[in-house]
């Protein structure tokens, strides 16, 4: 699941948690019920993070509250996977490798 599903799907599941339909969040955060519908839909491939702070502030939450779920962890530890294994393949395509000497957070 792409970034722009999960965060769709966790736009929709504070919803529910929360007894708002699309509009009632929308109006609630000062967003046109439009944008909300795109995200939701798909329509708004990137959905930016001032936005999504925006909804968090009219569900009351913060941006870690947003993505402080099992879902967003597993996609980022996806990612940083997918990135450590793509420059271990270019550094040795590079005929070097300095994958150990570069710093990487901890997943």
């Amino acid at each position: 699941m792409d970034t722009q599903a999960l965060v769709a799907m966790r736009i929709q599941q504070l919803c529910a948690e929360h007894g708002y339909n699309l509009n009632q969040l929308a109006r609630s955060c000062g967003v046109p019920p439009s944008t909300v519908k795109n995200i939701i839909h798909g329509a708004s491939h990137n959905p930016g993070i001032v936005t999504i702070k925006l909804l968090c502030d009219g569900l009351g939450i913060s941006l870690y509250d947003f993505f402080n779920t099992d879902d967003f962890r597993q996609h980022y530890q996806a990612a940083h996977m997918f990135c450590r294994i793509r420059l271990s393949h270019l550094f040795a395509y590079a005929g070097r490798n300095l994958l150990p000497e570069l710093q990487f957070y901890p997943a």
